[in-house]
């Protein structure tokens, strides 16, 4: 039959309508025509049975088909079977642009098709505008599917009856091939291929069984929950030689709540933590960047200290203790008496490399008296030695007590 044009022109926002009436055809289909793209728009055609009475008003409970957005040029075609109506509407929303140019024709027709029934213009199998493709092709959206379906499966049966005569194998691959698992072809378990068992407790536990070389099968377990051995009387464990703390066991001690030997639960090895443990051997200590302070008593060290008598009539640099290669001169006690006045500097060494004092002025007579103290007064780089410098050349008497090594 010819189609009818019930709209001619331009689709403009936000909708419209138009229809027809007075057919006695059971089914109608819609061709639009929309072309003439301005801006974005975005347009929906709903085809419907209208009210015989009044055609521009939808037939209540009459049966009605919309299309997807358009949103290009384009044509297609919808079609709609009546229930008890002789009229058809169509309406239509836009939005975002419009078509300026588009036609809406109405085809009557008599069919046995179901309602609502869908058609496509251009080729079937090929995406493009206009195509309602049911047949599948590579990046289709899929069709949904409502209601209940019913299906079997040949490889499921209950429980504790005979086996079903279809079933579902498990396999392994082999060089790519899916090879089943049966007596004469048992699941292999290799170092490369291992076999991971979750076990479900108090927790869920993931477990790697794995064949070394010699064909022992291991297990390693990769958390740490509480493994629990029944049925054997002794149970044998190789660490593997213990030659490096790498092949070494760690273990945890524990009070029963804590883990010992961290910093907010240390281990004590004795009751309270508060006893003074006894240290017996050889002990080493690195004082790092700082310096150990050692004393003695001062009855100690001076039993244990070296003296030299000085006794000079004349000269600017008198040595109060000779050098000895290697060795450091470490001055604790001293007095001296100046038989004219004078300016006195200790050296370290023969020439003011490191001055050991500044300049100390003596009166004729005069003296200096350094006590014995559990640190030395004066102390030499190695190799050096322990020498008085004077500016101008006096008698000087008087004794060093020091130690070298």
């Amino acid at each position: 039959m010819a189609s009818i044009v019930i709209f001619s022109g331009s689709i403009n926002p936000p909708n419209g309508s138009a229809y027809l009436g007075g057919l006695t055809e059971n089914a109608a289909q819609l061709i639009y025509d929309v072309g003439g793209l301005t801006g974005s728009p975005s347009l929906v055609l709903t085809l419907q049975e209208a009210n015989p009475l009044d055609p521009s008003v939808p037939l209540v409970g009459g049966q009605s088909i919309s299309t997807s957005a358009i949103t290009s040029n384009t044509t297609g075609t919808i079609s709609l079977s009546f229930l008890a109506s002789t009229a058809v509407l169509v309406t239509w929303t836009i939005s975002g642009g419009s078509f300026t140019s588009s036609v809406l024709s109405i085809v009557p027709f008599n069919s046995s098709s179901v309602t609502g029934a869908v058609t496509g213009t251009g080729t079937a199998g090929s995406p493009a505008p206009g195509v309602l493709t049911v047949q599948g092709i590579s990046g289709m959206t899929p069709l949904s599917v409502t209601g209940s379906i019913s299906a079997t499966n040949p490889s499921v049966g209950t429980n504790n009856t005979t086996a079903p005569t279809s079933s579902t194998q498990i396999g392994f691959l082999s060089s790519s091939n899916l090879v089943p698992i049966s007596s004469s072809n048992p699941l292999p378990i290799t170092a490369s291929s291992p076999l991971s068992v979750s076990v479900q407790a108090t927790g869920v536990y993931s477990h790697t069984l794995n064949q070394d070389g010699s064909g022992n099968l291991g297990v390693n377990i990769e958390n740490t929950p509480t493994v629990i051995i029944s049925g054997l009387s002794t149970v044998t464990s190789n660490q593997g030689t213990p030659n490096t703390l790498a092949n070494a066991w760690p273990f945890e001690i524990t009070d029963g709540t804590n883990i010992l030997g961290t910093s907010s639960h240390p281990l004590r090895i004795d009751p309270t933590g508060t006893t003074t443990q006894p240290i017996s051997g050889t002990v080493t200590a690195n004082a790092g960047t700082g310096v150990f302070s050692i004393a003695e008593s001062v009855a100690a060290l001076t039993s244990s200290l070296s003296f030299s008598a000085v006794n000079s009539s004349s000269g600017t640099t008198v040595t109060l203790v000779p050098a000895v290669a290697g060795q450091t001169i470490r001055v604790f006690k001293l007095f001296l008496v100046f038989g004219a006045a004078v300016n006195a500097t200790f050296w370290n060494g023969t020439g003011p490399t490191t001055v050991l004092s500044g300049s100390l002025p003596f009166t004729a007579n005069g003296s200096i008296v350094l006590d014995v103290d559990t640190l030395p007064w004066f102390v030499t780089s190695s190799g050096n030695a322990f020498v008085l410098n004077l500016s101008t050349s006096v008698s000087v008497a008087g004794t060093v007590y020091y130690t070298q090594s």
